[in-house]
């Protein structure tokens, strides 16, 4: 009887030797995580701003100050041709 229980010992720790580093054979494998893909979104439509109203006096402020600004740009230029 000694006999057939040590035959079962050594028996059973052969096997747990044997498939210690190996998965069970009944575990599904993990599935692979796959995050959720978000739903894209677009942002909400601003108002289309209104028109400005006519100002004839800001008009003729701005074409003054661009004249100005013309004549300094080419002036600018002359003066860095002639150092």
């Amino acid at each position: 009887m000694l006999i057939i229980a040590g035959a079962g010992a050594v028996g059973t720790a052969v096997y747990f030797v044997a498939t210690r580093n190996k998965a069970p054979a009944s575990a599904p494998a993990q599935p692979v995580y796959q995050a959720p893909v978000p739903v894209y979104v677009p942002p909400p439509q601003q108002p289309a701003r209104p028109a400005a109203p006519a100002n004839p006096l800001n008009d003729i402020v701005n074409t003054i100050g661009g004249i100005f600004n013309t004549g300094k740009s080419i002036f600018s230029g002359i003066q860095s041709i002639f150092g």
